[in-house]
């Protein structure tokens, strides 16, 4: 089963990716809601890369520009076993699973503003469907996954190289209408997963954060859920912060059991983890 990580400049993803591997590492020695337990298998660029995203945020850091471009385009290779019930050997059936990071490259972003939603919010005509065959081969194939991770920015801050809210939402939008149908415009089954990124520890209601933040992909969303055989989940990814001795907001962490441990909402990311192999 492929999955594929997907969200526009800025949005959050690399602190997404350091998260969801810390979470994978905590998770490899338990078990899931199910009793599924979860494996990692990449390969030792990828490990070396993830780890060293990884001790970042456990030293209460961003991740710098060199770990985010070593990160950007990986993927994990995950495989979710069931626990055999009143046994004490595990069962021998392995479910795989692929996530990838697909990052958005200078090509991709042509196409995708010059079509769908994004034409519509940006140049005030609607586009109609993505051009896939001017999109890069790796995005290409990730509107085909059997799952897409959206990763939706639901803060008020505005960095530089990241796009407005409008931009945002009709980006998603666009993602979902065209992932909905095949290369012949036929339409498919696929889950999307939408993680609420930059998110307040205190977000009470995850739907109506989303629906207000992102109207024309929850509109999308509704749509594909009720015309086809499809499905979508919310989450939310809250990432701790303190302030350090310059006031600037850097990652908090805290000591739990004799071990520094990152601050985030790991019972969220643990979900995801769990839906993902629940779909296996």
């Amino acid at each position: 089963m492929n999955v594929s990580i997907i969200g526009t400049p800025r949005c959050g993803r690399t602190v997404f990716l350091g998260l969801l591997y810390e979470t994978l590492i905590r998770m490899t020695t338990a078990v899931c809601e199910d009793d599924q337990e979860v494996i990692v298998n990449t390969g030792p660029l990828e490990t070396k890369a993830f780890g060293d995203l990884r001790l970042e945020l456990l030293s209460g850091r961003w991740p710098s520009a060199r770990n985010r471009s070593k990160v950007s385009g990986c993927s994990l290779d995950l495989g979710f076993r069931r626990k055999r019930s009143f046994s004490f050997f595990r069962s021998s059936e392995l479910r795989t699973v692929k996530l990838r990071d697909v990052p958005l490259s200078e090509k991709d972003l042509k196409v995708m503003r010059g079509s769908g939603q994004l034409r519509e919010v940006l140049q005030g005509s609607a586009g109609g469907s993505v051009d896939r065959y001017g999109l890069s081969e790796l995005f290409r194939d990730s509107l085909e996954s059997d799952a897409i991770v959206l990763l939706a920015d639901v803060s008020n801050e505005h960095q530089e190289g990241s796009w407005s809210g409008e931009e945002r939402d009709a980006f998603l939008a666009t993602i979902v209408d065209n992932a909905a149908k095949t290369r012949l415009g036929r339409t498919r089954e696929v889950t999307f997963i939408i993680v609420l990124t930059k998110a307040d520890r205190a977000e009470a209601d995850d739907q109506k954060v989303f629906d207000e933040s992102y109207p024309r992909t929850s509109k999308a969303l509704r749509e594909v859920i009720s015309e086809r055989n499809s499905a979508s989940e919310i989450l939310v990814s809250w990432l701790g912060t303190v302030s350090d001795p310059n006031a600037v907001k850097v990652p908090a962490t805290t000591v739990r059991e004799g071990q520094v441990q990152i601050e985030y909402s790991e019972k969220e990311y643990r979900r995801l983890v769990c839906i993902i192999g629940k779909m296996a």
